[in-house]
């Protein structure tokens, strides 16, 4: 997973407009708060009023106020570098106005035009899927994993023709069958 944010946030590091580092960013916010161990819908009701900061002497403390299941509301600290990315997430919307009150919300609604919900916990299983699929396609193989690739993909023709043969035969078997007592009642 290391590898994957490391991707997404040269990702977001070179995003040409401000759409494209917002899309990017929540995306790449997304995967970290998914490494907090976080629910997709916690994180997809997460608020800005969640966040929450306190001070102790010299020392700050950042934390995310999240209702888990049942309810509990629990305070998971956020590191300072994540921190200021989600200052810089919500000068972005606020600059383009798409800032409402969750964190992760969509940037178009062609359906209600109504932006100011949270982002739906499907798409954010789809966008963890289309970031996952877009940075590893090109990963490099070692031998042994094209082997194994390869293996498994035989392995899956074989079930396939199975699977088919094992069709056939029980079509063969039940028109044998029927046959056999069709022509058993005729006579």
């Amino acid at each position: 997973i290391f590898e994957l944010l490391k991707k997404m946030k040269e990702s977001f590091l070179m995003s040409e407009n401000d759409l494209q580092k917002i899309l990017r960013l929540r995306d790449y916010l997304i995967f970290i708060f998914l490494s907090f161990s976080l629910r997709r819908n916690e994180i997809a009701n997460l608020k800005w009023q969640d966040l929450k900061s306190q001070s102790w002497q010299n020392w700050v403390q950042n934390f995310l106020e999240v209702y888990q299941k049942w309810w509990d509301l629990k305070q998971i600290p956020v590191p300072d570098w994540v921190f200021r990315y989600l200052q810089i997430l919500r000068n972005l919307k606020n600059s383009n106005w798409f800032l409402t009150e969750f964190i992760f919300s969509p940037t178009r609604n062609n359906k209600t035009w109504d932006l100011d919900k949270p982002l739906a916990s499907d798409m954010i299983y789809s966008l963890v899927e289309k970031n996952y699929q877009k940075f590893f396609k090109q990963k490099n193989f070692s031998d042994e994993q094209k082997i194994f690739s390869e293996q498994l993909k035989n392995l899956q023709k074989d079930l396939e023709k199975f699977r088919k043969i094992k069709y056939r035969a029980k079509k063969n078997i039940s028109t044998y069958c029927s046959s056999k007592v069709w022509n058993t009642e005729v006579n």
